[in-house]
């Protein structure tokens, strides 16, 4: 048979735990309720009535506590587990003193733990279930038998009494004490009274009549089923229930045997016997008796001696049930798991039941002759058992006394005690004794105790100061900074007035009498807060907060205060940077919209510009130095490389670029970087690099790193016009939680920090909030306000953090951190090179959704000398691939085409020219044919917009590889 599933019921208003928890216990097989308030688990309770509760205590409506209240007054036999993230340790003491089985701090890590605590105070109820129904059936079943015991023995009293008047002749029935030995002893007695020849005694059974002895056996059956004949002597007494005399059997008309067969001539008697009731019980018949036969005299002394048979019949059968009860009774006692004993008036046992071994370690039934009492207990604890013991004699009222016991291998272990006299009409017989094992229950104590040192090791290590108060404002509890204050021990705590400690002169809240939390926590019976501002010891202005809560007793009366007190003038003073943390965080999520934005227009701009710088480099090439439509030329593919320069920057602020990660050392990019970068700021910045001794190794595109150390250069000194100092740093950083805590979006760890600081002159709170704003400057119409916006990019698509910190003419300083990686540091190699010329012969397919750029990109190759077919997208290519018979050399498509896209048109050629090379080309952000914007290995690629010098060098770059 399955045992029926455990139910619990989850009260808790945060809906992730609770679903967590109800789906970790709903998996090993637990029936789970939920409440997201106490009221509603308060009506699930009385629903459903749970097996086990879990409630949090801070909830709304109604909380953890009101709800253990509650569930503690209607089911105290239903476990109850508190799982709360409070941290005042107020909740935990009030949540036990109300019942609580358990409590657990949120946030639990793991959740076993809650589920051993749920399979401990499971089993703990049982135990409590087990127990009481235990006493409560042994009590019964006692009172029972010490009732039928009562009977038996009123019976017993009345049998003898009425034995006593028997005739002589029944006194040999009186030593009968069974039915077997019985029916022997009264036919005999008959048969000598009557002189009968014959004789039986049957008893009624539920399926015919048992014989159970027979003076002369082999004419009687050992059972005569029902029913009986009609006219037969048997039936005839069973009908009547009264003496039946027949003189002369043959004589008598219409007699049957009935199946016995005792009965053929002379006479006979048949007399029933009955019990104390009057319901017959059985038959007794006398027979063969021929010369002469018996008379009605013989029939009247007869069923004066059936009579008294009777009497002893239901004597021998309250023997037997009384010996039955009292083997019943002995059985019961050995089932008890307290050992009982008797003794006689010198103390030697003459009684123990099977529990007595147990504990006493002795084998059952081997206790040594004059084994006394006094020998189970430890030597000296045998004389103040004796004082006791007199006591009672005495008439003092002593309960269990606890000594230390002896078992039979020398070891010793507590018990409870509890003896008195056996006291016989009027004198002391022998003593009887309860002995009770309490080692668990010292355990159990020791736990406690072990658990209340456990507490207040706990709150000892609570950094404030940390009170219990009683209604009159003495101290019930303390914590060891309280300790401190007053003295450092706890005599000196406990007891003393709350004022003398959170009141008081010194480190505390001196002057805060006429705001006192306890009044108002008395007064309100809820939670209060107090903060103060005052001067410490050392004279210094600090903040400090005072919060008490109440302690409820089972009517709802505070009967007292728990009480914390703390030094909260750091976390006031953070609060201005907590909110511009935040403002930082938003404006974050601010400057990552606009980089999608960038991203998705960069594209169709990277189109339009390819067919401007294309023809226009074509053009300019096609005109002499002379003609004055030279420099108009010119001017336009300026203006095309600046807006390809833009788009560029806006890739890098959103992010989108296209990047060659490769695992660096930042100090070496700095050293390669370092002698143009000198080149670049002016005389009279006093530029210094200070580079950590040894830093891990970073994945970055050391171009992109480069431009991100000008920018930021560049920056600081334009911020520095009449000159200053310029570093440029390096350090390893470890990026702990706290950290993170306060720098949203970041994640801890291991980073390579690299700053730039400058002496300048600075920048306010305003002009930080936009400084990652593309198009924002503070240079004018100097600046296009995408240096930083690029620079914030560049460091967010490698994983990294930047941060500025400034003040108005106290500098700046930006702070970047990129993660590191478990990578070796490697040199980049150097870029191929074309042979020099530009020129070629070779065939190539052109794949190009484009058309403005498809036909630049057609004119430019023809005008290197290439042999180019041209499609306007994946499906016009594939057909051309298959009905082309010449070689083919390159393939140069875009990425991003309708119908098949450059990748799946690469896999096509390679499989009919696997020789082929593949140089692709996008207006598109770099992580359309990538992962994360890092391009495959040995994958070809040119970025659009290109100009007729960037595309034929790599085009020759790519056939010559």
């Amino acid at each position: 048979m399955t045992e029926p599933q455990t139910t619990t019921l989850i009260i808790e208003d945060e809906i992730i735990l609770r679903d967590s928890l109800a789906d970790y216990l709903e998996d090993r097989d637990f029936r789970v309720l939920k409440a997201e308030n106490g009221r509603k688990g308060l009506e699930l309770f009385e629903r459903e009535r749970p097996d086990l509760v879990l409630t949090d205590l801070r909830m709304p409506e109604l909380d953890g506590l009101d709800v253990l209240r509650h569930i503690q007054k209607r089911s105290p036999e239903t476990p109850l587990i508190v799982v709360s993230g409070t941290g005042n340790i107020g909740d935990s003491i009030q949540a036990l003193r109300l019942g609580a089985w358990d409590f657990i701090l949120k946030p639990v890590e793991d959740l076993s733990i809650i589920l051993h605590a749920m399979n401990k105070s499971l089993e703990r109820a049982r135990l409590l279930r087990e127990n009481r129904e235990y006493q409560q059936n042994l009590e019964t079943l006692v009172q029972k038998r010490t009732s039928e015991l009562e009977r038996a023995n009123d019976n017993l009293l009345r049998i003898n009494e009425r034995l006593r008047k028997v005739v002589d002749s029944t006194r040999k029935l009186t030593a009968c004490n069974d039915p077997s030995q019985f029916g022997a002893a009264v036919l005999k007695e008959f048969a000598e009274h009557m002189q009968a020849g014959g004789g039986s005694i049957y008893f009624l059974e539920e399926d015919g009549l048992r014989l159970i002895h027979a003076v002369d056996p082999g004419h009687a059956p050992e059972l005569i089923p029902f029913p009986l004949e009609k006219n037969s002597i048997l039936n005839r007494v069973i009908q009547e229930k009264k003496p039946l005399l027949i003189q002369n059997v043959i004589e008598e008309a219409g007699i049957h045997s009935s199946g016995w067969d005792g009965y053929s001539n002379g006479s006979i008697m048949a007399f029933p016997l009955e019990d104390e009731a009057g319901q017959l019980v059985g038959v007794l018949t006398q027979h063969n008796k021929k010369t002469p036969p018996f008379t009605e005299q013989d029939k009247e002394i007869g069923a004066i001696l059936a009579s008294y048979s009777c009497e002893t019949l239901r004597a021998a059968r309250s023997a037997t049930i009384l010996q039955a009860s009292e083997a019943r009774f002995r059985d019961l006692v050995d089932l008890l798991p307290e050992a009982i004993y008797e003794t006689d008036c010198n103390y030697v046992l003459t009684y123990v039941n099977r529990r007595a071994y147990e504990i006493f370690g002795y084998p059952p039934g081997s206790l040594p002759d004059g084994f006394k009492a006094k020998d189970i207990l430890a030597p000296e604890e045998r004389e103040r058992a004796r004082e006791i013991l007199q006591k009672r004699f005495n008439g003092e009222r002593v309960g269990a006394v606890e000594y230390q016991a002896l078992r039979k291998d020398g070891t010793r272990f507590p018990v409870l005690l509890h003896a008195g006299p056996i006291i016989s009409d009027s004198k002391i017989t022998g003593f009887r004794g309860v002995v009770i094992d309490i080692t668990e229950l010292r355990k159990a104590e020791e736990e406690r105790e072990r658990a209340w040192k456990f507490m207040q090791t706990v709150i000892d290590g609570i950094p404030e100061c940390l009170m219990v108060l009683n209604r009159d404002c003495t101290i019930a509890l303390a914590n060891r900074q309280v300790r401190e204050i007053v003295g450092g021990k706890d005599p000196v705590a406990m007891g003393m007035k709350c004022h003398h400690v959170s009141h008081g002169s010194g480190p505390m809240c001196d002057g805060i009498k006429e705001l006192c939390p306890m009044k108002q926590v008395v007064e309100k019976k809820a939670p209060v807060t107090v903060e103060h501002v005052h001067q410490n010891g050392e004279g210094q202005s600090i903040t400090v907060e005072v919060m008490a809560a109440p302690i409820f007793d089972e009517d709802g009366n505070v009967v007292q205060v728990i009480e914390s007190c703390r030094d909260i003038t750091e976390r006031v003073r953070t609060e201005e940077e907590k909110a511009r943390l935040e403002e930082q965080y938003r404006q974050a999520q601010k400057v990552e919209a606009i980089g999608r934005l960038a991203g998705g227009v960069a594209h169709d701009l990277n189109n339009l510009l390819s067919p401007i710088l294309g023809y226009g480099d074509m053009l300019k090439e096609d005109l002499s130095r002379d003609d004055e439509r030279r420099e108009f030329v010119t001017q336009i593919v300026r203006a095309g490389e600046r807006a390809r320069d833009l788009v560029r920057q806006l890739l890098a602020f959103g992010r989108k670029q296209t990047l060659e990660y490769r695992p660096l050392n930042i100090n070496e990019t700095i050293k390669g970087f370092e002698k143009l970068l000198r080149r670049t700021l002016r005389e009279n910045i006093d530029f210094e690099i200070k580079k950590a001794h040894a830093v891990p190794t970073v994945k970055a595109d050391i171009g992109q790193l480069e431009q991100v150390i000008m920018n930021l250069c560049v920056n600081a000194q334009d911020a520095m016009p009449e000159g200053g100092k310029l570093i440029l740093e390096t350090a390893v950083a470890e990026l702990d939680e706290h950290y993170v805590m306060e720098h949203p979006g970041v994640k801890p760890g291991l980073y390579v920090m690299m700053s730039v600081s400058d002496t300048g002159s600075g920048m306010d709170v305003e002009t930080q909030k936009h400084i990652f704003e593309p198009f924002f400057s503070t240079k004018g119409e100097q600046g296009t306000g995408l240096g930083l916006a690029t620079v914030y990019g560049i460091i967010k698509q490698h994983s990294g953090n930047i941060w500025v910190y400034s003040e108005p003419g106290k500098g700046t300083v930006f702070k970047i951190y990129i993660p590191v990686v478990k990578e070796k540091a490697t040199q980049l190699e150097a870029r191929s090179r074309t042979s020099g010329k530009l020129e070629g012969s070779e065939t190539i397919l052109l794949v190009e959704d484009n058309e403005q750029v498809r036909e630049l990109g057609s004119s430019l190759l023809k005008r290197q000398g290439y042999n180019v077919h041209v499609a306007k997208d994946g499906n016009e290519a594939s057909e051309i691939l298959e009905s082309l018979d010449g070689p083919l050399h390159l393939l140069l498509t875009d990425v991003v085409m309708p119908g098949i896209n450059g990748r799946e048109l690469a896999k096509r050629a390679v499989k009919k020219y696997p020789d082929i090379r593949v140089l692709y080309m996008s207006g598109y952000t770099g992580d359309v044919i990538s992962h994360s914007g890092i391009l495959d290995e040995g994958i070809q690629f040119v970025q659009k917009p290109f100009t007729v010098q960037g595309l034929a060098a790599k085009v020759r770059e790519t056939l010559e590889l």
